[in-house]
């Protein structure tokens, strides 16, 4: 196994240059988690890819990290999930710039292409004689390999086993056992995210879902761990709803509340695996819960009284 940490340059001059070669690359999933192991987690939020670039995001997109300052390009290091971040903006928005930078492994690249070309002679292949002499395929403008949408899940792929392969390592090695969840609870439940209720009713839903947390209080790493993994995964569940009993300003308000819930909830996990005492996770973890709980029940009353306010109105105009 390869350690990509340990290549790292010595001259920040060549830092730069290292960083892109990793961000075209399938293998930066591997980089991200050495960093992060090698890095604590810092107590206040972090900033998003976005905010640390500022106007020098454009600029990446279009020619590379060679104008980024160098302690901008630690930066990176130090919170390697912006790396994540970044690719994901070099992957769907990046420039020509892009299509020159040089994969880090050949032999990788290669197997890529094979395997695309398999997936073209694949979709290509007519079903018939007769649906070969109906139609022709347009072809496409050639796009980069790593630009393709197969290729983001092939990079997603590579996290989940990365994943995989250190969950299974620590399991064997300390013999813990994990009985996996049979009953979805949360945001996770079918019902917690019904689509046939008023506005009022649905967010009143999503605030008791949310109060499952509260039904197993585990006290080992392993379970504590997996118990928040569970409730970020119903952030997602929100994130990707569709909402339907809730106006736009409500989707709007409910999306970015849960992705700030999500953050907290990484950051949780994180301090966690970095080995602070789970109890004390646990306690932060519920002040978390009580708030985005109260923030939603904070919110149904307030649209509940805009609403009959609205009504009101509404009345004395008549």
């Amino acid at each position: 196994m390869t350690l990509h940490a340990l290549d790292i340059p010595e001259d920040l001059a060549e830092l730069a240059t290292w960083l892109e070669r990793h961000l075209v690359s399938l293998e930066l999933a591997e980089l991200v988690a050495e960093l992060a192991a090698l890095h604590p987690v810092p107590l206040e939020p972090a900033p998003s890819v976005r905010e640390l670039l500022g106007p020098r995001l454009d600029t990446v997109l279009k020619g590379g990290l060679t104008t980024v300052p160098p302690e901008v390009l630690k930066r990176l290091l130090v919170q390697p999930t912006l790396l994540l971040e970044l690719q994901e903006l070099v992957l769907a928005q990046g420039g020509d710039y892009w299509d020159r930078v040089k994969p880090l492994s050949a032999d990788m690249e290669n197997r890529v292409e094979r395997g695309r070309q398999r997936l073209e002679l694949l979709f290509k292949a007519p079903e018939s004689k007769e649906a070969q002499g109906a139609f022709t395929v347009a072809r496409t403008p050639s796009i980069s390999w790593y630009r393709q949408p197969w290729f983001a899940s092939l990079a997603t792929a590579a996290t989940i086993l990365l994943a995989v392969v250190v969950y299974q390592r620590y399991r064997n090695s300390t013999g813990a056992s994990v009985t996996a969840s049979q009953t979805a609870w949360g945001w996770n439940r079918r019902d917690a995210t019904r689509q046939d209720l008023s506005a009022n009713a649905y967010l009143s839903l999503l605030a008791d879902a949310a109060g499952d947390w509260f039904n197993e209080r585990p006290q080992h790493p392993l379970a504590l761990a997996r118990r928040i993994s569970e409730f970020r995964q119903g952030c997602t569940v929100l994130i990707l709803s569709e909402h339907k009993p809730l106006s736009d300003a409500d989707r709007r308000w409910l999306s970015v509340r849960c992705r700030l819930w999500a953050s907290k909830l990484d950051k949780h996990l994180a301090v966690l695996e970095a080995g602070r005492d789970p109890l004390q996770v646990r306690t932060e973890v519920d002040q978390t819960i009580r708030e985005l709980v109260r923030a939603i029940q904070t919110h149904t009353l307030e649209a509940t009284s805009g609403s009959r306010l609205n009504l009101l109105k509404m009345a004395l105009l008549r």
